[in-house]
């Protein structure tokens, strides 16, 4: 479970910039929540009972792990895919679902990812996007997911100690009907913006079913 505070917060990781954070605090743009600290005793609490203090935080952009109260958002500012603390933990299988905005499959969320536990842990996660972006020779198609490798340090050489599987929200060719026809009338389909926050029947069951049949 986490709290959704990546789309806009003034605490945004290495995005952070005291003019924005600045900004964004004084027009009140704020999807983050100051909650009790897991480390100390305020842990029991929801919010703090003095909000001016921390909103003075928000202000100049200020939050770190050792105040009584944390800054909380989904972390999508440093990890978007969520792989990074499954790799600190050493997770072997992790079924990673990419369903952020990518329209020209630049694949940013999961470099970012490889790069970071590459950087932070020596950990070398190794995919190939290609069946997914190219047409496969074989299947007239493109696929849905593909699997990739994990290999932690200090495990055998050349031996996989992990195994990812990554599934992307993109069409195949083989969706059926609705899906297709919703895709005719909506070009940016399945990469619409975050920005669109008010979904329609049908498309909220287009992207179920796409989804579903990814899986």
């Amino acid at each position: 479970m986490a709290i959704s505070g990546a789309a806009v917060s003034p605490n945004m990781g290495y995005h952070s910039s005291p003019a924005t954070a600045f900004m964004l605090t004084m027009f009140n743009v704020r999807l983050g929540w100051w909650m009790g600290n897991p480390r100390r005793w305020t842990y029991k609490y929801s919010d703090p009972g003095l909000g001016v203090i921390y909103m003075v935080n928000d202000l100049v952009g200020k939050s770190d792990i050792d105040s009584l109260f944390v800054y909380l958002s989904d972390g999508g500012h440093f990890d978007n895919m969520g792989v990074y603390e499954l790799i600190r933990r050493r997770c072997r299988n992790i079924t990673l679902v990419d369903a952020e905005e990518d329209p020209q499959n630049t694949f940013e969320g999961l470099a970012n990812t490889i790069r970071r536990c590459r950087i932070d842990y020596g950990v070398e996660i190794v995919i190939d996007t290609s069946p997914i972006t190219v047409i496969s020779a074989k299947t007239e198609k493109k696929a849905h997911r593909v699997d990739g490798t994990i290999h932690f340090p200090g495990d055998p050489c050349k031996i996989p100690s992990g195994k990812i599987t990554y599934i992307k929200a993109n069409l195949a060719g083989d969706e059926p009907t609705d899906i297709k026809e919703y895709k005719k009338n909506n070009d940016v389909f399945p990469q619409q913006p975050t920005s669109d926050q008010f979904f329609t029947e049908e498309q909220f069951e287009s992207y179920r079913k796409l989804g579903y049949l990814s899986v």
